[in-house]
This record gives C-alpha cells, sequence and structure tokens, in this order.
C-alpha cells in the first residue's frame, strides 16, 4: 500500500478563511524566523493551491498506472488527506 499525505485546501467554507490566514501570514512569518530568509516558506500557499485537490490527485495517480486510489480527509475540515493505493510493482518493474 502507497500512502501520500498531502496539504490541500479546506473543503469547509467555514475553516477555509482561518486556513488561508495561517498558510499565507503565520507558515511564512514562522518561517522567516526560524531560517533568517525573508523568503522562507512564502511559496507554500501557492504550491498547495496548485497541487491537483483529492479526486483529481488520484486520477492522476491512475492514470500514472496505480489503481484502487482513493483519499480520504481525518477531519472534516481537514487541510490535509490521504491517498492510498495499492503498490502493484510487477507493472512498473523490468523483466
Amino acid at each position: 500500500m502507497l500512502s501520500v499525505i498531502e496539504l490541500s485546501v479546506p473543503s469547509s467554507p467555514l475553516v477555509r478563511p482561518l486556513y488561508r490566514f495561517y498558510t499565507r501570514c503565520i507558515i511564512p512569518a514562522v518561517g522567516r524566523l526560524v531560517s533568517k530568509d525573508p523568503r522562507a516558506y512564502s511559496y507554500l500557499p501557492e504550491s498547495i493551491a496548485a497541487v491537483p485537490q483529492r479526486a483529481a490527485m488520484c486520477a492522476l495517480m491512475e492514470q500514472a498506472g496505480f489503481s484502487g486510489c482513493r483519499w480520504r480527509a481525518p477531519l472534516t475540515a481537514s487541510a490535509r488527506h490521504i491517498l492510498s493505493m495499492p503498490m502493484v510493482m510487477a507493472r512498473f518493474m523490468k523483466s
């Protein structure tokens, strides 16, 4: 089983504004403080938004040859989701 933990934009309209504030303000501020680099973690909100979300990521994984992909968000308003799929390595191994 291959599992991938991804950050994603929360689906809940109640949580989404808090998430945006956290990723756009808090994470970059902490990154700057810790690393002393003014650009640290400033890319993160755009990077998360650019990644295919939930079912779209499963579709990409299946197009890449994985099968049985599913996703779940452990918490209802979660900003992370887990993709799982059985590993069938024979398809990717050369004889």
